[in-house]
């Protein structure tokens, strides 16, 4: 039974308003610093790339890299949204271009938690779910880059509060598809076993009152979630001749999962315990008292969020390769079961105006402290990773008619802001075979590689610029832009 008629006009009005300042809170923290820093996380500047292939050649079903290498890490899907808004923008793939769609993301997450425990009666729980989920470091940081996994989450949150009722109607039912669709296409198959590991353990915990009817709904959204999709996906096998099948699904999903690619790190099962409790500060003694009630799990959201946590956070923690983002599906139940859970203490007789007094203090508080964060440490962080000035220095020395050769270097950004195609090789042998043809080389190298490509090419070397400082900062990774002169128009190697 619901406490209010969720139809009603008044509560509705109410929700709504309640919903805006949640949004407007959330703005206060994921905007501000939106398109004041740089493209200087690696993923940031490969999908402004990704999204520049597509509005500069075309490249719409299998963007490519500068260097002319196909994007076969990921689905195009975030890439796509990227190049959509950089439309809007007069074509220029700008960082509030890269970053947009995960913010937006971010806050399409806190409208649905506020739905849902809306919609089932959870009034108190609803005005405080969002703001918890918005104020967890790992969301609000990650909300601010350019990540696949925000929309992803966003995608698969919409699919499984609409799964969580028993009867689904059918404009319901095709929405939840166009919301798998939507993470098959932003990271592929993933979005369908964290779907899977959370309505399984709920439909066994709901069987008497489910039955088949709820599964066979499941299914048919899945299967057509799963058709919406697989034209992408044949369309890139044959383009690539097999290569993006083979490179997408065996290793970034099955090597990375069994840990059989000795490049990869592996991580104990262990590894996501203290990740999670850190990264969902400042609201962890909060879930802590939450799962310890045991009024928490007569709930039966609150039991519907554990198997949406517990699922997730098993099947990521079996897998060999973690990273502290993939667990970011788990924050709107986190935050679900938080919201519940202080709503709770809130009502209590005894403690209820301390759970308040330090909800709210935490509330008031956090926009400047993040804003005081950002530009403090974040700030400090993005100059050891600037490379505009020496992208601009490399246009200067370098002739226009000439690619540049990256040597055992992979910098996104500094591609980005280079604005030119160039040439990606790994070995001595083929930069040597490079060197033999007429012209001149400009290289980009690590400063490690110098002594090596010195010894091979001896006087010809010379080192036209480094990137070791900025502003007397010293510079992660540093590299050096290096020419291989000819000698009387010939090259003697």
């Amino acid at each position: 039974m619901m406490v209010q008629d969720p139809t009603s006009l008044r509560w509705y009005q109410r929700s709504t308003f309640i919903l805006a300042l949640q949004i407007f809170y959330g703005a206060l923290i994921l905007l501000p610093s939106l398109n004041s820093r740089g493209l200087w996380a690696s993923h940031e500047a490969r999908a402004a790339l990704n999204a520049r292939s597509m509005l500069e050649q075309s490249q719409w079903v299998i963007p490519h890299l500068p260097d002319g290498t196909p994007e076969l890490q990921k689905p195009p899907g975030y890439y796509w949204m990227v190049a959509g808004i950089a439309i809007l923008n007069e074509r220029v793939v700008s960082p509030i271009c890269v970053r947009l769609p995960a913010v937006l993301a971010a806050f399409g997450c806190m409208i649905v938690i506020h739905r849902f425990l809306f919609r089932h009666g959870k009034r108190a729980a609803s005005w405080i779910a969002p703001l918890v989920l918005v104020t967890s470091i790992r969301f609000a940081g990650t909300a601010q880059v350019g990540r696949i996994d925000l929309p992803l989450t966003f995608a698969v949150t919409s699919f499984l509060v609409i799964f969580y009722e028993k009867n689904v109607s059918t404009v319901r039912l095709m929405l939840a598809s166009l919301f798998l669709a939507g993470g098959l296409l932003l990271k592929g198959p993933i979005a369908l076993v964290l779907v899977a590991t959370t309505l399984g353990p709920w439909w066994l915990l709901q069987y008497r009152t489910f039955r088949w009817q709820w599964l066979f709904k499941l299914s048919i959204a899945c299967l057509i979630g799963i058709l919406l999709a697989a034209p992408w996906y044949i369309l890139a096998h044959t383009r690539t001749d097999g290569a993006f099948t083979r490179e997408f699904f065996l290793y970034h999903h099955l090597a990375r999962a069994t840990g059989q690619q000795e490049a990869l790190a592996s991580y104990p099962l262990w590894y996501y315990l203290p990740r999670i409790l850190i990264d969902f500060l400042p609201w962890t003694a909060a879930l802590f008292v939450t799962c310890y009630r045991k009024s928490t799990w007569g709930d039966p959201q609150a039991r519907f969020t554990a198997c949406w946590v517990g699922g997730m956070f098993l099947l990521l923690s079996l897998a060999s390769f973690k990273r502290a983002d993939y667990l970011l599906p788990l924050f709107p139940g986190l935050a679900i079961l938080s919201g519940i859970g202080i709503a709770s203490e809130i009502a209590h007789r005894t403690w209820g105006r301390f759970i308040r007094i330090s909800f709210w203090t935490i509330i008031a508080i956090y926009p400047v402290g993040w804003q005081v964060f950002d530009h403090v440490v974040t700030r400090k962080m993005e100059e050891k990773h600037q490379l505009a000035s020496f992208a601009a220095e490399i246009v200067r020395h370098k002739p226009t008619d000439s690619k540049v050769i990256f040597f055992q270097v992979e910098s996104h950004q500094l591609a980005y802001h280079l604005h030119q195609p160039f040439l990606t090789m790994t070995s001595y042998t083929d930069i040597a075979a490079q060197a033999a043809l007429p012209g001149d080389l400009y290289v980009i190298a690590r400063l490690g590689a110098l002594p090596d490509l010195q010894a091979l090419f001896g006087r010809q070397l010379h080192v036209l610029v480094q990137n070791t400082t900025w502003n007397g900062r010293p510079q992660h990774r540093p590299v050096a832009l290096i020419t291989i002169r000819e000698i009387d128009g010939i090259s003697h190697r």
